[in-house]
């Protein structure tokens, strides 16, 4: 209780914002503590940013339980650091997966196929705490066959998921892996999806070390690696992606569209480049798609984007936005929005009833406005039909 107390004189001092608790009805009440949705926000962050106060922390108080846990595990992180800590956590407290509606795994990069085989009970055990989970974030994970197991049974609820680097062994891993996920609503592809044929001897690390090894990159051992390395590389490696060496497998997009649930409306896409616009992704249709979202802006974008449109079914697209898109004129932005003309129409889309532009966070005012001048005069069709969309 001491470092509950003294966490919150520390957020509450940073926060400048009085603290309030209920006046106790009983000497042996104990009420939750009464604070501002404000300094509530402030406490989550503290905890989630340092995962060693969460573990120093007890969890046995009732007004902890009854104050803390609802805001606090309503969003939850697992990675390799905090893998054994969560599952320790559940198993003394099964009630905090109750709480938990947005549930993350990190970059773990230290997982391999071997690794998930391995740890199957308890990665089963874990997903299985949270019933009343709706967005779930995958940012690294090997579709062993285990877990396409263990995310058939316990997937049910999700309606918004995000996955970042998926590995499978065949497209058919990316078939059943989706199709885990009966009630999808948005469905967000940010990073790269690899097929390859090692299959579960496949881990994050050796998948990045043959990218590097590709693109000529200092590939560290595990043991002689700084903190930041990873990132290092990864940044790295997106900066080489120009080489045009390493790509993502269509056929794994095209898996995962072609299967998803009728209740998916909305696909969300980043990380164009890495597939190449020579490839067809073959026939991905799924009619029940209204809205599709770009993410940023990439040079191959005017290659990409046309062919994707081409090879979706694009019926029932009611909505079409660009994410972060570049404000100003450039030679890149005029480029790619000469290319969508001819796409962004309602010829190609005939439901269409929207094209949304999003400027990115570091464009000023000026550059905003000179951006959608632009806009406007390289799609005048869509101008004057009133279906450009701006918004900051």
């Amino acid at each position: 209780m001491n470092d509950i107390r003294l966490i919150l004189s520390r957020t509450a001092s940073k926060c400048r914002i009085p603290v309030f608790r209920r006046p106790m009805m009983r000497p042996n009440s104990h009420n939750p503590l009464w604070l501002p949705q404000e300094l509530w926000y402030r406490i989550i962050e503290v905890f989630d940013n340092d995962l060693c106060t969460l573990s120093n922390c007890s969890l046995t108080c009732r007004a902890w339980a009854a104050a803390f846990r609802p805001l606090l595990f309503r969003r939850l992180r697992v990675t390799d650091r905090n893998f054994r800590r969560v599952h320790s956590l559940l198993l003394a407290n099964k009630q905090i997966g109750t709480h938990v509606r947005h549930l993350t795994f990190m970059d773990f990069q230290s997982w391999s196929g071997q690794w998930q085989q391995e740890q199957r009970k308890t990665l089963a055990f874990i997903l299985a705490q949270f019933p009343q989970m709706t967005n779930l974030c995958l940012k690294v994970l090997v579709l062993t066959p285990s877990m396409l197991d263990t995310l058939a049974l316990l997937s049910s609820p999700v309606q918004f998921l995000t996955v970042g680097t998926l590995v499978g062994a065949t497209p058919d891993a990316f078939t059943r892996f989706i199709r885990a996920f009966s009630n999808l609503h948005t469905l967000s592809v940010e990073e790269d999806l690899y097929i390859h044929p090692e299959g579960k001897g496949l881990s994050s690390a050796s998948v990045m070390e043959r990218l590097m090894r590709t693109l000529g990159i200092a590939f560290t051992p595990p043991a002689q690696r700084e903190p930041d390395w990873y990132q290092r590389a990864i940044s790295s490696l997106f900066w080489n992606l120009s080489h045009r060496t390493i790509r993502g497998d269509p056929r794994a997009l095209a898996a995962l569209l072609q299967n998803a649930a009728p209740s998916l409306t909305c696909l969300r896409l980043d990380f164009r480049c890495l597939y190449d616009d020579t490839v067809a992704f073959g026939k991905m249709d799924n009619a029940s798609i209204t809205c599709l979202e770009f993410g940023g802006v990439s040079p191959y974008d005017k290659y990409w984007i046309p062919q994707f449109l081409s090879q979706v079914r694009t019926a029932s697209i009611r909505e079409v936005k660009f994410r972060n898109f570049p404000s100003g004129s450039s030679t890149q932005t005029t480029d790619l929005l000469r290319a969508l003309e001819p796409v962004l129409s309602r010829a190609t889309l005939p439901a269409l009833q929207r094209v949304t532009f999003i400027a990115s966070f570091s464009s000023s005012a000026t550059e905003r406005s000179l951006g959608c001048t632009s806009i406007q005069v390289l799609l005048p069709h869509l101008h004057a039909e009133g279906l450009l969309v701006f918004e900051d």
